[in-house]
């Protein structure tokens, strides 16, 4: 099977291929992948960009913006309302995936792209969340598939299928290049918000440009992460914060969306150390999870337009406040006297997590931390290291990035 593809440059990568930027009225090219009512919001509200002749001059800019368009022209995406009685599974195959046939599409948006009846196979986290968002039976099946009583499966399914209430769902559907269905995601029905990844990009280079355009701060594109359902987009600040004889500190805004799960679109804030070693720079970076101290601006699945624009015109204020209390953190960083115990502390947190996004990298992450150390620069060449194991996953380089936090700055 032909799974949609991830594009990922790394920060060396992204700056040999980068641009100067991108004139705005190429930004209209997003449009076609955003619903209208979005289109009209971007259009009124950013009126005197989209009607003038700038460009914007973040470095970079052209790249993601040829991204987006190439994957949304490659995986037509598809957002089906259906009840569990229209659903049936068919089959659990022999990767553990599910093949799921979809009855009575009779969506008007749809109804010229798809047939009545279509045929999907689970990727990703989609089997999951069938399973156990809407049967609560998971681990019973996967029991059950291990020990080839697959029949006993579907049968369960069938029949909760028939005596559920509040069944409706909303089931993202990519058709890949061999017109082949992929079930990649389950959402709530009410309430939900397409503010998809053409979205948040429009929105976000839009927004910078108005907030940078007159200022003399440079902002480029760092990194720059993308599959079929999820975007990270790091745009660095220029200027650097001298941390005494450990290096310097630089302030990153991480752009990012989930189109299916978590929080739809988010601004945050990120912190980075570089630091020499061997006269080669590295750079490790940090991130505050909680909300209060990272958080930019938000945007939920849930959310009306008018709960978060009030955002847009003091977005200046918001990333200046919040790269100061990051920064804050890091500032007397070269005066921990035992580095020892920090990287005892990262041990210990590693060793206990639970989260499935980590759990590969744990043996390998526990042999890096096993040997004591005397200083940052040690410190912070393991946590190199460690960042290394996941430059290709997004959740667990996420999930790192906050034990780096809690356990070395915050913990200092």
């Amino acid at each position: 099977m032909n799974i949609p593809y991830q594009d990922i440059y790394h920060r060396y990568q992204l700056r040999e291929l980068s641009d100067p930027g991108v004139s705005i009225s190429k930004i209209k090219q997003l449009f076609k992948f955003i619903e209208s009512d979005y289109v009209e919001f971007l259009e009124r509200y950013f009126k005197s960009e989209l009607e003038s002749n700038d460009s914007i001059n973040i470095s970079g800019s052209g790249l993601l913006l040829n991204l987006i368009v190439k994957r949304e022209s490659r995986f037509p995406k598809y957002d089906l309302d259906c009840d569990l009685q229209d659903i049936r599974c068919l089959d659990i195959g022999p990767s553990n995936k599910l093949t799921i046939k979809f009855s009575n599409i009779q969506q008007s948006a749809l109804k010229d792209v798809l047939d009545d009846e279509i045929i999907a196979e689970t990727i990703h986290s989609a089997k999951a969340e069938f399973l156990e968002g809407s049967f609560r039976i998971k681990k019973y099946a996967d029991y059950l598939y291990s020990k080839g009583l697959n029949e006993i499966v579907l049968e369960n399914i069938t029949k909760l299928s028939q005596i559920q209430s509040d069944t409706q769902r909303k089931y993202r559907i990519i058709q890949n290049e061999n017109d082949q269905y992929l079930l990649r995601g389950i959402t709530s029905v009410s309430g939900y918000k397409n503010y998809n990844i053409p979205f948040s990009v429009a929105l976000t280079l839009l927004a910078l440009h108005r907030t940078y355009k007159n200022s003399s701060e440079v902002i480029s594109i760092s990194g720059i992460y993308l599959d079929d359902s999820n975007l990270e987009v790091t745009f660095e600040k220029s200027g650097q914060t001298p941390l005494g004889s450990i290096g310097m500190a630089k302030h990153h805004i991480i752009l990012a969306n989930d189109e299916i799960r978590r929080r739809s679109m988010s601004l945050s804030g990120m912190t980075s150390i570089v630091y020499q070693n061997e006269g080669q720079q590295r750079e490790v970076y940090f991130q505050a999870k909680k909300e209060v101290k990272s958080g930019i601006l938000s945007i939920s699945h849930g959310s009306n337009p008018e709960n978060w624009i009030e955002s847009l015109p003091i977005l200046s204020e918001l990333i200046k406040t919040n790269e100061e209390n990051l920064l804050n953190d890091f500032r007397q960083l070269d005066k921990v006297k035992d580095a020892d115990q920090l990287r005892f502390a990262l041990q210990n947190s590693f060793k206990r997590a639970s989260k499935e996004e980590i759990k590969k990298y744990k043996g390998t992450i526990e042999t890096i931390l096993k040997n004591q150390i005397n200083s940052i620069h040690a410190l912070l060449e393991i946590l190199s290291k460690i960042s290394l194991l996941a430059q290709e996953d997004l959740e667990a380089r996420e999930y790192m990035r906050y034990i780096f936090y809690t356990k070395v700055i915050e913990r200092k």
